[in-house]
């Protein structure tokens, strides 16, 4: 069973009755296109990222980085159990954890684009933070100098260059 039968006739009743049951034919279309190089596209998300990762362990402006890979204890004995690799989403946080130097460091970037559709081919950056809302963060415990990465294809070269010159950016 997957669900109580309240909840599948909950289902049923508005999803499938006021959205239909049939998917369009171009959405059936890029969700086949999609999957016959999903393998390859996280395999290479994979490997960009840990390449990333390994980068930004060694930037003093980074205080911490969450990601399973480099995360232990219970996330990780989930991950080797239930899953065959990684994704290329991760954050970290910025010493600098205030919107000004938030803002400078992403405003550097040249590769990563400002985005919140994780998951395309594409590096995309995001934070949290905006320049009134650093007490709402606190308070739910979000640290104020974190910011999310998706690490797309354009190779992990690239993508630390384009870290790199971001970082140099803030201490100018």
């Amino acid at each position: 069973m997957i669900g109580s039968h309240t909840l599948i006739d909950t289902i049923f009743e508005y999803g499938h009755q006021l959205n239909g049951s049939v998917l369009g034919p171009f959405d059936a279309y890029l969700i086949l296109r999609g999957l016959r190089t999903l393998p390859v596209r996280m395999a290479q998300h994979q490997a960009n990222v840990f390449k990333v990762i390994e980068y930004l362990k060694h930037q003093e402006d980074v205080t911490a980085i969450h990601h399973p890979y480099v995360e232990s204890g219970e996330m990780q004995t989930i991950v080797n159990s239930q899953m065959l690799g990684y994704s290329g989403l991760l954050s970290f946080e910025l010493r600098q954890a205030h919107f000004e130097g938030v803002s400078k460091f992403i405003d550097a970037l040249r590769l990563f684009k400002i985005g919140v559709s994780w998951g395309g081919f594409e590096s995309l950056v995001n934070s949290p933070i905006k320049n009134d809302n650093e007490a709402q963060l606190r308070e739910q415990g979000i640290p104020l100098g974190l910011i999310r990465l998706s690490i797309g294809l354009e190779g992990a070269e690239a993508q630390i260059a384009d870290l790199e010159q971001a970082f140099k950016r803030l201490t100018t």
